[in-house]
């Protein structure tokens, strides 16, 4: 059963929400499910829906197999996540969505409808109201729905006066206070009110208006003045906007607007601000500085973008392919980290290190590859694998060469080539000692060297070449072998005649 999201992307592919799903679908019409949310969401609520319709909502506490029964009738289910955090958003009947994650490339605004009041009640000993809180929720809303109404009431008990706001008898707010004084009105709702010298016990309606549209400014400067969306009043007590694409990095500027039911457009709220962070410079000079296979400690510049972390790569010894998950994070202002336990020796590793800032991964391609031997300790860079500059010259038990480098690209830098032979069925050893040395020329393009050595017995030798740094660090590989006959053997004397011609 495949699992993923009914209403949006998510964060990131669906695929990687959840580590398993297993819906099991009975004759009854119950559903019971039971998964496990992948690691790195946290503690995160999904919705369990049947034939795409919600029909529950499931608790995922990160890394632990959770099971749910619902009752729905079923012919398929899916699990698709909602949002991550608190129990409040367990009431929120809204799933999460691609450009809500970390990575987000657009802005999302989210406000509560605000109203005014309309005048003042009939009561005309209640003047100079206010009231915060009020949610298209709380009202009884008439036509067209941008109104609705409370009922304000005023009750006296001797010297004392009392205001009570509510709706169809459930209170909202009240508060006590004395005639010709204002009130301070204090429950699901705040505000206050001023009394009048002779109040009377009665009730009236307090009339509301919601906007019945909300007009979205943005720009690159404060204040932003372009309308870039227009949404309507939807008799809910909050309402979202998102950028409907993706929006360049950079810092942007908004502003909300109300627009009345009869026309008139309000005055823009303060401006709030929100960053699309873009990708952060490199870091530089990845290499290597101690250790072997198990802590190998690596070195680089920091990336110039400040505040940046990193994410560590590493592409085990053997493996054809870059690994991609993150082997470590580090920290912002790091220059070091330190690689364990690196298995699978003799072979090389490649490592790749990447910055990140407000989530945006930049992509450079620096690979530092890190060559272990059989013991696991670290073998430093090698040159490049030399060629043969010239053929062989024999001279007698004595042969002469030249050997060529090509230094484009090199990992370690040679001093020298080294001339090594073997029988022809015999093996070269590339751990004794060179047969002969030749040091290399200061070449840019291709260096030289010259090498000559004098055999003690004659016969047939394969030849061939290995760059090595002073180190005595050899090349990966060697050059093309060449095939010789050595021989110091005395030429036979020739046999002839001779005889007298006629002149």
């Amino acid at each position: 059963m495949r699992f993923g999201s009914l209403w949006g992307a998510g964060f990131g592919s669906p695929d990687n929400h959840v580590l398993f799903f297993e819906p099991s679908i009975g004759t009854n019409g119950n559903l019971s499910i039971r998964a496990q949310a992948a690691a790195g969401f946290g503690n995160a609520f999904f919705g369990v829906y049947a034939n795409t319709k919600r029909v529950g909502v499931l608790y995922l506490p990160e890394g632990e197999i959770v099971r749910g029964n619902f009752h729905a009738p079923v012919v398929s289910a899916s699990l698709a996540i909602l949002r991550h955090g608190t129990l409040s958003d367990y009431l929120m009947d809204r799933p999460a969505r691609s450009y809500e994650a970390a990575t987000s490339k657009r802005a999302t605004l989210t406000w509560s409808w605000s109203p005014e009041i309309l005048g003042t009640p009939d009561i005309t000993w209640l003047t100079s109201w206010s009231l915060a809180g009020v949610l298209p929720s709380m009202l009884t809303l008439g036509q067209p729905i941008t109104r609705g109404q409370l009922t304000a009431t005023v009750t006296i008990d001797g010297a004392a006066v009392t205001v009570s706001v509510s709706n169809g008898g459930d209170p909202l707010a009240s508060g006590t206070g004395t005639a010709s004084s204002t009130i301070t009105l204090t429950g699901t709702l705040s505000g206050a009110v001023t009394v009048g010298p002779s109040p009377v016990v009665a009730s009236a309606p307090l009339l509301f208006r919601f906007p019945s549209k909300m007009e979205v400014l943005r720009g690159l400067t404060d204040p932003p003045t372009i309308v870039v969306a227009t949404i309507l009043f939807d008799n809910l007590d909050m309402n979202r906007w998102t950028e409907l694409t993706d929006l360049a990095a950079g810092t942007y500027h908004y502003r909300l607007r109300t627009v009345s039911d009869t026309g008139e457009q309000g005055a823009s709220g303060a401006s709030v601000t929100a960053v699309i962070p873009g990708p952060p410079g490199a870091p530089t000079g990845l290499h290597y500085h101690s250790g072997n296979a198990a802590a190998t400690v690596i070195h680089w510049t920091a990336s110039p973008t400040v505040g940046a972390t990193y994410r560590l790569y590493v592409q085990p010894i053997a493996a054809d392919f870059m690994d991609m998950n993150i082997y470590t994070v580090v920290a912002a202002g790091s220059t070091s980290a330190t690689l364990t336990a690196i298995v699978g020796y003799p072979g090389s590793v490649r490592i790749l290190l990447r910055a990140v800032n407000g989530g945006v991964e930049e992509a450079n391609l620096s690979f530092l590859n890190l060559e272990y031997d059989a013991s696991g300790n670290y073998v430093p860079p090698r040159p490049n694998n030399p060629t043969f500059g010239n053929l062989v010259v024999l001279s007698g038990l004595t042969i002469s060469l030249q050997g060529a480098y090509t230094p484009y690209g090199e990992k370690g830098t040679p001093t020298k080539l080294q001339l090594f032979s073997r029988s022809l069925t015999g093996s070269y050893d590339f751990t004794a000692t060179p047969d002969a040395e030749g040091t290399l020329d200061a070449g840019t393009n291709v260096r030289l060297a010259s090498i000559s050595k004098t055999y003690l017995t004659a016969g047939w030798l394969y030849l061939t070449l290995k760059a090595a740094t002073a180190a005595g660090v050899q090349s990966e590989s060697y050059a093309t072998e060449h095939l010789v006959y050595i021989s110091d053997a005395t030429v036979a004397a020739p046999t002839f005649t001779a005889e007298v011609s006629r002149g």
